[in-house]
């Protein structure tokens, strides 16, 4: 009973176990209690699914969830962003892009409310995207894993740009810039 009860946004608990990225165990047990609840959209629209892939659960959950409601990766929410759409804008793990990739590839080309791809949604913030990500999302096979001293690298160069970034906003303040 409890596991089909909405809160006062919507929300079932198992939209509050996505977000805050329960373990495989816990979102099985919810389904297992309410199994219409992976089809259930929340106060935004949101479904399960959604709220896993903005709030960057495990591969594990994503599946779970796919399995007990396939469409979920072809469902909009009121924002018209898809699964897709959230998992790019909000890092979600290469293995959760792959799966809903997969389960709704058409996805890689629509366009959110605000015009926005998946793709545009990823490269809107040039410091957080991962080169795999940016490849799946351009449907290109993922680059080969980095050893750790080009991962090393990498973060030095990405430190760089924003350091960079951080001295050229400094020097534009004027008064309250010197202060």
């Amino acid at each position: 009973e409890e596991a089909a009860r909405v809160n006062d946004r919507g929300n079932l608990p198992l939209h509050a176990a996505c977000s805050f990225q329960a373990s495989q165990d816990v979102v099985e047990a919810l389904l297992k209690a309410y199994p219409a609840g992976a089809a259930q959209p929340n106060g935004v629209g949101n479904l399960p699914l959604h709220q896993a892939a903005m709030w960057q659960a495990e591969a594990s959950t994503v599946e779970i969830l796919l399995l007990h409601h396939p469409e979920g990766a072809t469902c909009r929410n009121q924002y018209g962003s898809l699964p897709l759409h959230m998992a790019a804008s909000n890092q979600a793990s290469v293995d959760v892009v792959k799966l809903l990739i997969e389960a709704y590839p058409d996805a890689l080309h629509l366009q959110n409310d605000d015009g926005m791809t998946p793709i545009d949604l990823a490269l809107a913030d040039d410091t957080s995207a991962s080169e795999a990500i940016i490849a799946l999302l351009e449907g290109r096979p993922p680059p080969p894993e980095l050893n750790k001293r080009q991962k090393a690298e990498k973060f030095m160069e990405r430190a760089d740009a924003l350091e960079r970034k951080l001295n050229s906003l400094r020097g534009s303040g004027g008064r309250q810039g010197r202060d």
